[in-house]
């Protein structure tokens, strides 16, 4: 965030479009996982990944067959 001046949505940003520009390094990262599950637990507020750029090349690269979005309980009711 310092070397970059970013505040923390910016900083995280940054990192998911580095990962996306890197897709090989994260693709080798995460190994071979055919017929196991694999839990990615993606920091930040929800909006953050809204164009989902690297879960979109899972999908279409036939890794992943669902995607599950969790949110906080206390975040889906009115208050």
């Amino acid at each position: 965030m310092n070397e970059y001046g970013y505040g923390p949505n910016g900083a995280l940003i940054h990192c998911m479009e580095t990962v996306v520009d890197d897709y090989e390094w994260f693709d080798k990262a995460i190994g071979d996982h055919d017929g196991d599950y694999l839990l990615i637990d993606l920091p930040g507020q929800i909006e953050l990944y809204e164009i989902d750029i690297l879960l979109n090349y899972y999908e279409d690269a036939d890794f992943m067959d669902e995607e599950v979005d969790m949110n906080d309980g206390d975040q889906t009711g009115d208050n």
